[in-house]
């Protein structure tokens, strides 16, 4: 599913299968997460100081539910490669 990941100056990247790439970028001044997504575009997420997660600052979807279900709709090819990401 992930093929490569790197993080450099608040900047994440990850490679998945067939070259589609997400960036997730700190914004530390905005206290924000941008995303890039090659399935969902391009969001922007706030942290919710109250649940301990970042959201989305429209539609208040959980980023890590995001990531978890387009990873596995897009990526897991049967249950057994279903991730799922967590807030720790």
């Amino acid at each position: 599913m992930i093929e490569d990941s790197y993080y450099s100056d608040g900047v994440l990247n990850i490679e998945m299968i067939g070259k589609m790439y997400y960036v997730l970028n700190k914004q530390t001044p905005n206290r924000q997460i941008w995303l890039s997504s090659p399935i969902s575009g391009p969001s922007r997420f706030e942290f919710d100081a109250s649940n301990g997660t970042w959201n989305h600052y429209r539609t208040n979807e959980c980023l890590l539910k995001m990531l978890n279900h387009e990873f596995n709709q897009k990526f897991a090819k049967n249950e057994s490669e279903k991730i799922e990401l967590k807030y720790e």
